[in-house]
C-alpha cells in the first residue's frame, strides 16, 4: 500500500524532525504517558457513546461512559512506565472526564459518522490520511438536523489557544474530504474541549468553532508537498535549541537523541532544582 501522512505527524515533523524519523523510519514507539494513556481512554468512551447514539439518538448514561473510559485507561496503563502510584489518579481523572463527556459534549451533536477514516489520493509519495471523531450535525434545541459540522475532541489541563480552531492541520484535512464527498465549498470545525486542572472535580467546556474552504486546503496541500519532499530527500532537522518539545517531559527520545548532551542538561537541571530549594527554605 502507498505510504501515507497525516496531521499528527506531519505536526510532528514540524516540531522535530528526527523524532519523527525515529518514530517512523526506525519504528521506535515511546510507551504511552498519563496524558497520552487517560486521552486514548477519554476517546474511547466518546466514540462509543457516539456510535451507539447513530441509531439510538440518545446518549450514554454517565455510568456506562465511564466504565468505558476507566477499562480503557486500566490497558492503556499498563502498557506505560506510569509510577504504580499514579495510575489510580490517571483512572480517576478518566472517569470524570467521561461524565463530562456525556453531561457537557455529546448532547449538542447528531453524529452521522465516528472514527470516520479517509484517504485523500496525491500524486505525491505519500498520500494524505486520518480519522474524523465525528462527522454530523449541530443540534440545537429540538432540531436535531442543524449544519453539518465536523468535531475532534480534546482534553486539556487548561485553556485552549484561542486561535487552535482556525490553525489545526487535522481540522483542515477533515474538512477536506467532507467537502469532497457532499459537494460542499465550506464547512463548519470544531475542537470540542474538556478542560480539568490537575486540583479540578469538575471539568469546563470550551468550544472553538471556525471553518474551512478551499483556500485552507490549499494550504494543507502546499504544506504536504514540502514535508513529502523533505522526507523523500531524508531531511530530518531537529527541533530548535530551546524549544520546548525539546525536553525530557515532552520528548521520549530525548535521553538518548545525538543532538542534546543529555547528561549535561540533566545536570544542570539538578542544580536548579537545588537552588530554587534553597530559595524557599
Amino acid at each position: 500500500m502507498k505510504k501515507h501522512l497525516s496531521a499528527s505527524s506531519i505536526g510532528l515533523f514540524s516540531r522535530c524532525g528526527e523524532a519523527w524519523r525515529r518514530r517512523y523510519i526506525e519504528g521506535e514507539v515511546v510507551p504511552p504517558t498519563a496524558a497520552l494513556a487517560r486521552g486514548k481512554a477519554f476517546h474511547q468512551a466518546a466514540s462509543t457513546n457516539m456510535t451507539q447514539k447513530i441509531d439510538s439518538g440518545k446518549d450514554m448514561t454517565v455510568e456506562d461512559a465511564q466504565d468505558v473510559a476507566t477499562d480503557s485507561a486500566k490497558t492503556e496503563l499498563e502498557q506505560s512506565d506510569v509510577a504504580e502510584s499514579d495510575k489510580s489518579l490517571v483512572v480517576d481523572k478518566v472517569a470524570i472526564m467521561a461524565a463530562g463527556h456525556i453531561e457537557l459534549q455529546a448532547p449538542s451533536v447528531m453524529p452521522i459518522a465516528v472514527e470516520k477514516e479517509f484517504r485523500i489520493e496525491t500524486n505525491l509519495s505519500r498520500d494524505f490520511i486520518g480519522y474524523i471523531d465525528v462527522v454530523g450535525n449541530v443540534i440545537d434545541g429540538d432540531d436535531v438536523g442543524g449544519e453539518p459540522v465536523v468535531v475532534d475532541w480534546k482534553t486539556s489541563q487548561k485553556s485552549p489557544n484561542k486561535n487552535d480552531a482556525i490553525e489545526s492541520m487535522q481540522l483542515t484535512g477533515y474538512a477536506a474530504t467532507e467537502m469532497q464527498e457532499r459537494g460542499l465549498t465550506e464547512i463548519g470545525v470544531r475542537l470540542d474541549h474538556l478542560i480539568l486542572t490537575p486540583k479540578g472535580k469538575t471539568p469546563k467546556r470550551k468550544v472553538l468553532e471556525s471553518k474551512r474552504d478551499g483556500a485552507d486546503v490549499k494550504a494543507l496541500a502546499h504544506r504536504l508537498v514540502q514535508v513529502n519532499k523533505a522526507i523523500d530527500a531524508e531531511v530530518y532537522p531537529p527541533a530548535a535549541v530551546g524549544s520546548w518539545q525539546c525536553s525530557p517531559k515532552w520528548c521520549g527520545y530525548w535521553k538518548n537523541c545525538s543532538y542534546v548532551n543529555a547528561e549535561r542538561r540533566a545536570a544542570s537541571e539538578k542544580v536548579e532544582a537545588v537552588n530554587d530549594l534553597v530559595t524557599l527554605l
